[in-house]
């Protein structure tokens, strides 16, 4: 649920229409369940936050999802398009080159990969 808007996230997982029809119901795999797990075990053990990024046309749906935790001269980042296309960086906060900050780690690849290489830093 966006709390923003008091409406579901639909993020990309099938849509099918409610048995009750009262609307549609997001129908997610036991591998998306466990992403949804480790990626909520970021934001409440590890201490991330998340940002939504909606499309700019409307009906503004999530495009993305965007984690992240500041961690002295670190800033670790993960932005998740879906369970198939993650994206991950360890970046210096002080670094800027060519006005982007100095990456000294990345990952990208599945949500699952790049979660298992996310756990591996400390």
């Amino acid at each position: 649920m966006d709390r923003s808007t008091s409406r579901p996230v639909y993020a990309h997982a099938d849509q099918r229409e409610s048995p009750t029809g009262t609307g549609s119901a997001v129908m997610l795999t036991l591998g998306q369940l466990a992403q949804i797990g480790r990626l909520q075990h970021l934001c409440e053990v590890r201490g991330w936050r998340m940002q939504l990024k909606r499309s700019q046309d409307p009906p503004h749906d999530v495009d993305e999802l965007v984690y992240f935790n500041e961690n002295g001269l670190w800033l670790d980042v993960l932005r998740v398009r879906s369970d198939t296309d993650a994206q991950a960086a360890r970046l210096i906060r002080q670094s800027v080159v060519e006005n982007r900050p100095c990456a000294v780690w990345e990952a990208e690849g599945t949500l699952a990969e790049v979660l298992d290489r996310l756990m591996e830093l400390r």
